[in-house]
């Protein structure tokens, strides 16, 4: 994700809010202004309800819309073609279409956004102002907007209208701080999970809950040492939160420490248990096993202190030179804890899907006993690897796909390693910070939006700041 963000700087260092200066261009300013990338394809249309005004950025220059309330957008070479009515209009640097008057009435709707926006009919109204710039071959789409309105497209898709008022409250002061801090360094937040989801002004009748924690919290943050800090959360912890340093690595951030969280168990969460299923082929693949080498096992050899999977092995056999081997993940083929989730991702009705968590057991198809040559019962996942003692007397290991066995009456094949690998867990989400279901179950007890924070951040404080 680091690299991502990094990427996505880069690209974004191009972008700035122009100074307009000409008669009547002048962009109206919003009361703690938030940027927001809006993914569209490379056409797109928008739709005008309310009073705005449409600025060439080349010239700062007004455009007359007359009764259009349309403007049709396109990439065109590294520049923005604009279609008002029947006038067509190219810019090297791009257009903005700003508010002239800052009122609730005021809304864009764009049409043709991008399957990656994961909105409805590829379709999104917003508050705000528009910023529409060329980027190679494609649009850089900028929503400008005041952060209330900001989280009023965000809080809903984040937390359920349904979730208790302070549970609702406390979502909204921490995705208040996190878009404070995640803009600190970047000239605009992005409208997926990267930063938070934001859908704009949709469906307002139907997240009256949602608004009204906005609004109740407004100006408020969760800070640290007086400083608001980019408060990370998450839908379900499994019962206890995570070390930052044990889910990312790098350093501890100390307002993020693993805590017991016995309300995340809600007869409603419906991610605290889970169970997925990964084919040996699939792990083979992941672990890039050359065709002699089998993947025999996966061993658990230690967990963080919220009960997380911090080091896994991966047990190997050898087909050629006949010996078993062990690979640590963590360091190679993972880089942190939390990287567990997608290096195990299984295959859901045909579709990859990570790991609810990275809180899991694991458990292989097969499951042996065998007797020893002392006479003691042992236990094993695997036999590949086994020296056994043939009939006559003679000893090989075991290295075929099916062992037979002589049973009272006949034989039977038993297989000799695992054809696929159950995780089990608990949660959902990387388990650093604040849990939502754990959120409802506090909420539901009684507790306050402040106490639910400072619960899940520890040595916090809930601050209204300017």
């Amino acid at each position: 994700m680091k690299k991502v963000w990094m990427i996505l700087f880069t690209i974004g260092c191009f972008f700035s809010l122009p100074h307009l200066s000409f008669a009547g261009t002048t962009p109206i300013s919003y009361e703690n202004e938030v940027n927001v990338r809006l993914l569209t394809n490379s056409t797109f249309t928008t739709a005008i309800d309310g009073q705005y005004t449409l600025v060439n950025l080349d010239t700062n220059a007004p455009i007359n819309l007359g009764t259009n309330k349309s403007v049709r957008f396109e990439a065109k070479t590294g520049q923005v073609m604009i279609t008002v009515g029947t006038q067509a209009l190219v810019s090297t640097k791009g257009f903005m279409l700003h508010e002239t008057t800052h009122q609730d009435a005021n809304q864009l709707t764009l049409t043709g956004m991008h399957a990656n926006a994961k909105v409805e009919n590829h379709t999104m109204t917003v508050r705000g102002s528009l910023t529409v710039q060329p980027s190679g071959a494609a649009l850089l789409v900028v929503n400008t907007l005041d952060m209330q309105n900001y989280l009023k497209g965000v809080v809903p898709y984040e937390m359920s209208n349904y979730f208790p008022m302070e549970a609702l409250k406390a979502q909204a002061i921490v995705a208040r701080s996190f878009a404070h801090v995640d803009l600190k360094n970047k000239p605009y937040i992005e409208m997926t999970e990267q930063s938070q989801v934001y859908k704009g002004k949709e469906n307002v009748a139907i997240h009256n809950q949602t608004t009204k924690a906005v609004e109740a919290t407004k100006n408020v943050y969760l800070t640290y040492n007086g400083s608001p800090i980019k408060t990370l959360f998450y839908s379900s912890s499994g019962g206890r939160t995570e070390n930052s340093e044990d889910v990312w690595g790098g350093s501890a951030l100390p307002y993020m420490r693993s805590v017991e969280d016995p309300y995340d168990k809600h007869a409603r969460n419906t991610h605290y248990n889970w169970n997925r299923t990964l084919s040996n082929a699939q792990l083979a693949q992941r672990l890039k096993l050359s065709s002699s080498e089998l993947a025999i096992g996966l061993e658990i050899k230690s967990r963080t202190v919220g009960g997380n999977a911090r080091e896994v092995e991966a047990v190997i056999f050898n087909r050629v030179t006949k010996t078993v081997s062990r690979k640590a993940l963590l360091g190679s083929d993972v880089r942190s804890p939390d990287a567990y989730r997608s290096f195990f991702r299984t295959t859901e009705s045909g579709m990859e899907r990570s790991l609810p968590s990275s809180r899991f057991s694991v458990q292989p198809s097969t499951s042996n006993a065998i007797m020893t040559g002392s006479g003691t019962v042992q236990k094993t996942d695997y036999l590949v690897g086994y020296k056994v003692q043939k009939a006559d007397g003679t000893v090989t290991t075991v290295d075929d796909v099916n062992l037979k066995v002589k049973t009272k009456n006949s034989s039977t094949l038993v297989p000799t390693s695992p054809v696929s690998f159950t995780f089990t867990g608990s949660g959902n989400g990387h388990g650093a910070g604040m849990s939502q279901w754990g959120a409802y179950g506090m909420a539901e007890a009684g507790y306050t939006y402040d106490a639910i924070l400072k619960h899940y951040y520890t040595g916090t404080e809930v601050k209204a700041l300017k």
